[in-house]
């Protein structure tokens, strides 16, 4: 995996793109693990992959908390049921 399939894959208008952003968090994870495989670690690139890797999982899980958000509000508008759902299962939890 690189960066320009990762580029190539979250522009393309066809079923040849991303599906989720899981899908885009696993390839950039990837290329970076790969550039730490395949380089000693005392390399550059193995150091950089690194260290881009740290940065990159830490802003990952400040934006988790927002992309979670945006699916959830998304799935339940289209699903009216679902916020019933929802409710009745946090009513039975609280007073049973």
């Amino acid at each position: 995996m690189d960066f320009s399939t990762v580029k190539r894959k979250i522009e393309a208008k066809d079923s040849s793109g991303y599906k989720n952003v899981q899908e885009i968090y696993a390839d950039v994870r990837l290329t970076f693990k790969n550039a730490m495989e395949y380089n000693d670690e005392k390399n550059d690139v193995h150091m950089m992959a690194k260290t881009f890797l740290e940065n990159f999982e830490n802003k990952w899980l400040h934006l988790l908390p927002k992309v979670v958000k945006a699916i959830f509000f998304v799935f339940a508008s289209y699903f009216p049921l679902f916020w019933i759902t929802l409710i009745s299962v946090i009513l039975c939890n609280i007073f049973l």
